[in-house]
């Protein structure tokens, strides 16, 4: 007899709540994402060589599986906020996202510019000053995510329906795909990744994704292996950055949700890996600080021990990448200071009483 739970659609948590298996799924995609990198700071550090197919592979899946992933499931809870007042919701979204991106990309800058020589990239005061219009570095993701969702909701108030929005991203998608590319590196980004949002939240509405939580082993497992094996065989075996054409990088993205969400409701179905799913609760945490750790431990390694093995640096600098992080969130708590990384922080579920795999994100009755 089956041991797997019934699903549970009548009381959804909100959507700073915790579904243990899309933390499993955002706890890969983290891992997968500062592991890509911390290889390529360590390939531009001469550490590691250039065009080796392992980390062609990483930088492929954090590509195709980790980053749509995000915006994905961020898609799916979006779908619950739609209901909260728009003012209710751009508060939440600055407190979650804006405040940290200023805070993040404030500490980044400052970090460049004291360790000027010492780091790939050298600071630069415009970091700061044009963090509103060009994000730098890996923090496009949280400018992209606040944007987006922001967008979302208010379309959504006017009346559109998420399949018309889904053809809106879609359209959004073909400009990029077709080369109408901005030159606004955020509006770019926002082309290429919001149909993963829009598609997060459509899916996610009509109970497909409560399906595939449901379906056996026999279905999961090729699931996950085709999914996260095309994008990785696609990685090692890339040619002038075949990853990067639109038209691949969208099928290889849907190949990555499918694959990623797959694998992580096996993990969480077992629960086996329990480390993955707590990455996955502090992954934003983590998507913020995590280059301070990775960059970190390469130039202790690097500059003070004169350590220059490439095994070690990539193993100690992703567990940097994903420990500092959580540690900064104890230590800022500890001092009485809980607001780090944002202004309304999270608590530790009570393992308890927590959702069950089959637990949905969004409410019981809706309608597009």
């Amino acid at each position: 007899m089956s041991t797997t739970p019934e699903p549970n659609t009548t009381s959804p948590p909100s959507s700073g709540g915790h579904l243990p298996w899309l933390d499993y799924a955002k706890g890969l995609s983290i891992l997968l994402i500062v592991t890509n990198h911390a290889t390529r700071g360590l390939q531009r550090a001469e550490v590691l060589p250039l065009n080796l197919g392992m980390v062609e592979s990483i930088g492929t899946l954090a590509l195709c599986l980790g980053l749509p992933m995000f915006f994905f499931i961020s898609g799916m809870f979006v779908t619950g906020m739609v209901r909260s007042s728009i003012t209710a919701f751009g508060v939440d979204r600055l407190q979650k996202l804006a405040y940290p991106y200023v805070l993040w990309v404030t500490f980044f800058a400052l970090a460049q510019l004291a360790l000027t020589g010492q780091t790939n990239n050298d600071g630069t005061l415009g970091n700061i000053t044009g963090m509103l219009h060009t994000p730098p570095g890996h923090y496009w993701f949280i400018y992209a995510a606040f944007v987006i969702s922001i967008a979302y909701v208010v379309l959504r108030k006017t009346g559109l329906t998420s399949t018309v929005l889904m053809l809106l991203a879609g359209a959004a998608y073909l400009s990029y795909a077709l080369g109408f590319v901005s030159s606004f590196s955020a509006l770019r980004y926002i082309q290429m990744y919001s149909v993963f949002f829009a598609l997060g939240a459509l899916i996610g509405r009509r109970g497909a994704v409560l399906a595939l939580t449901r379906a056996p082993v026999s279905v999961l497992l090729p699931l996950a292996l085709v999914g996260i094996g095309v994008s990785a065989v696609v990685g090692w075996y890339n040619v002038d950055g075949f990853d990067e054409i639109p038209w691949v990088r969208l099928p290889l993205g849907l190949c990555g949700i499918s694959g990623g969400l797959s694998l992580a409701i096996l993990l969480e179905r077992h629960r086996v890996f329990r480390f993955v799913e707590s990455w996955g609760f502090r992954s934003l945490e983590i998507y913020l600080a995590h280059v301070h750790g990775t960059a970190g431990m390469r130039i202790l390694l690097l500059n003070v021990f004169g350590l220059g093995g490439a095994a070690l640096h990539v193993s100690l600098g992703v567990v940097a990448g994903l420990y500092l992080p959580i540690l900064l969130v104890a230590l800022s708590r500890r001092l009485g200071f809980p607001y780090l990384f944002s202004l309304k922080p999270r608590k530790i579920p009570d393992a308890a009483a927590r959702p069950t795999m089959t637990s949905s994100p969004f409410p019981a009755k809706q309608h597009s």
